[in-house]
């Protein structure tokens, strides 16, 4: 409003001049106060020694003309009041048609669509559950064919081995046949040599036997004589032969060698004969074996063809099934994938639906010119507690009274992440201060959940179109010296962090690190003690530029004890506002900057809900100057 084109009105009185004898006593003063109010400029005229002071004497001259009646001005100042109050009502018919516009949204487009997307969930489950029961029939037929096919190798394996067993049987019969024939001879010779004569064949026997000994003695005496007949003709006939072999020596060594060669020969084609014999024979059993073997495979063969048969007319069977199952299958998938690529469609319009829901949200916001409040509920909440989304109340019953409190939004945990907290319900805000270039601020209430939250922010920025990203992380406190958490507490021993608070803006003398990735966030906190002490606010600051070299601050701040809460409310009441070196750096923070107070509510390490939500209650009542 400081540049604004309405002339300033003063109640200065110039000397030399009187007050029209026209105008009544009081008439000046009430229009004086009339042009205040549509100026916004009387304060300023009001401070000697200030940079305006040649608009307040260009306004103060104007406003002479308008106070001694002069028409143009009169008119000029009228027309401006005219368009003025034309602005001011037609922002109030635009902030009506977005009240109207949200309501709807609210209260019909949301549940519709919510029902249509449970509606459809519920059709692709079905959709899913048939295709998986699809699946198991298919399944289960291939299985039936895998079960078939083993039984028909089963089977052949069963018949193979029943050949066997009966080919051992015939083996073991005749190897007993055998056996009961030997038996059955070796007894009848052993009847015959235990067989005993009668005494008459006894007594023929002795005679015959005498006989045979005279007999042998004339043979014996004959022996002898022809044996000496014999020498003496063998003395003969050697002279005879050796006078021979002298004659037919060479000649008989000849034949000798051609004997010996014939001998070998004979050998030789007796052996081949013999093996040719063994192998004939092996070779009429190997038939013999083969024919028989040839048989049984021949009629194992006509079975196989048999059963092949009947595998052939249920495998036809089974493929017409399948290709019937097939056929369905590719239908609804066809389906599914046309209800998934309209399901799709619908969720993309409903994802800029929300973020065009949030950015008029966050508009709202800023025209309340109100600090805005967040409840993060977890899922603790006790039964005393009652919720009411649509108005965005959350009511607590304690043990005097009922406390409740408004709040910008209220955002289950088990919806929504930290990461998706940051990154899409504080996206419409963040991105309003990044583009603006505006110094902002999030205060996070207690939770074990800080480091989260932390690094969440952190990430938003670095994943962000900035040019640069610096970081620094302190932690402050009223009864110990404040420390540098980016820096190890043994070598930061001795050195105190200086604060200064400037307009709008906090500088800390404290170690920078520059943040451009990920990584960069893991390194920077790697290995260091981040834990807060009871009595804490941790503070970290980014300095963030743009790509058009421009810069601004975004603060996160974590709160961990209740009686930094407590100062926090007071803010509003002046008479138990304590002012402390912490108390004042909030007092900047959430009055000078773009503020959103981020309500920790039913989780581990939360604070008291009732004082939260009185706390909340209280911040959501302060007045914040629009930008």
């Amino acid at each position: 409003m400081t540049h604004t084109k309405i002339p300033q009105m003063s109640q200065t009185r110039i000397p030399g001049h009187k007050r029209a004898m026209s105008s009544p006593p009081g008439s000046a003063t009430k229009r004086l106060h009339i042009l205040e109010d549509v100026t916004n400029t009387n304060s300023i005229a009001r401070l000697p020694g200030t940079k305006m002071s040649v608009a307040v004497d260009s306004n103060t001259r104007l406003m002479n003309k308008y106070y001694y009646g002069d028409p143009k001005v009169i008119e000029a100042v009228k027309v401006r009041e005219r368009k003025i109050a034309r602005d001011i009502q037609h922002f109030r018919k635009s902030i009506a048609e977005i009240d109207a516009e949200t309501r709807l949204i609210q209260e019909t487009n949301l549940p519709n669509l919510d029902y249509d997307t449970s509606k459809k969930k519920t059709l692709c489950n079905e959709l899913r559950k048939e295709l998986i029961q699809l699946t198991a029939n298919l399944d289960e037929k291939n299985g039936e064919c895998e079960l078939m096919e083993s039984n028909w190798e089963l089977t052949v394996k069963n018949l193979q081995l029943e050949h066997e067993v009966n080919l051992q049987e015939a083996r073991n019969e005749v190897d007993q046949a055998l056996c009961k024939a030997k038996e059955r001879w070796e007894e009848k010779i052993r009847e015959m040599e235990n067989f005993k004569p009668d005494s008459g064949i006894l007594e023929e026997i002795e005679e015959l036997k005498e006989q045979k000994l005279h007999e042998e003695n004339k043979l014996n005496a004959l022996d002898a004589s022809n044996k000496r007949s014999c020498a003496v003709r063998d003395q003969e006939l050697d002279l005879e032969f050796q006078k021979f072999l002298l004659e037919k020596q060479k000649p008989s060594e000849e034949l000798r060698e051609n004997c010996r060669v014939q001998k070998e020969k004979n050998r030789q084609l007796t052996e081949e004969i013999s093996s040719f014999e063994s192998q004939l024979e092996e070779s009429t059993k190997e038939c013999t074996r083969l024919y028989e073997a040839i048989t049984g495979i021949e009629n194992m063969i006509k079975t196989c063809l048999e059963e092949r048969e009947k595998l052939l007319e249920r495998r036809t069977e089974v493929e017409a099934n399948f290709r019937e199952s097939e056929l369905a299958t590719e239908k609804v998938q066809t389906e599914a994938s046309a209800i998934e690529s309209k399901y799709n469609a619908q969720f993309d319009k409903m994802e800029k639906e929300q973020l065009r829901r949030r950015k008029m949200e966050n508009s709202i916001d800023e025209l309340r010119a109100k600090i805005r409040c967040f409840a993060y509920i977890g899922d603790k909440v006790p039964s005393s507690c009652a919720i009411d989304y649509p108005a965005k109340r959350i009511s607590m019953a304690g043990a005097d009274s009922r406390q409740s409190s408004m709040f910008s939004r209220i955002i289950p945990r088990k919806l929504i992440s930290e990461k998706d907290l940051i990154a899409q319900e504080c996206q419409a805000y963040l991105d309003m201060c990044t583009t603006k270039g505006l110094n902002c601020n999030i205060i996070s209430l207690p939770t074990d959940r800080q480091e989260h939250l932390r690094e969440s922010f952190l990430q938003y920025f670095v994943s962000s179109n900035t040019r640069k990203l610096s970081m620094q992380y302190v932690a402050l406190s009223e009864k110990v010296p404040s420390s540098d958490l980016l820096v190890d507490p043994e070598d930061s021993r001795g050195a105190e962090i200086q604060l200064t608070i400037k307009e709008d803006s906090i500088e800390m003398s404290s170690r920078s690190v520059e943040v451009n990735s990920p990584q960069d966030i893991t390194d920077a906190f790697n290995g260091l003690e981040l834990q807060s002490r009871a009595g804490d606010i941790s503070v970290m600051k980014l300095k963030v530029y743009n790509k058009s070299e421009d810069c601004f601050d975004a603060y996160f701040l974590e709160i961990n004890d209740d009686q930094t809460i407590k100062n926090i409310s007071n803010l509003s009441d002046k008479n138990r506002f304590v002012k402390t070196p912490i108390t004042i750096i909030l007092q900047t923070l959430l009055l000078k900057t773009k503020t959103l107070i981020l309500c920790n509510l039913f989780d581990g390490r939360t604070s008291d809900p009732c004082l939260v939500l009185e706390s909340a209650h209280q911040i959501g009542r302060l007045d914040v100057s629009r930008r």
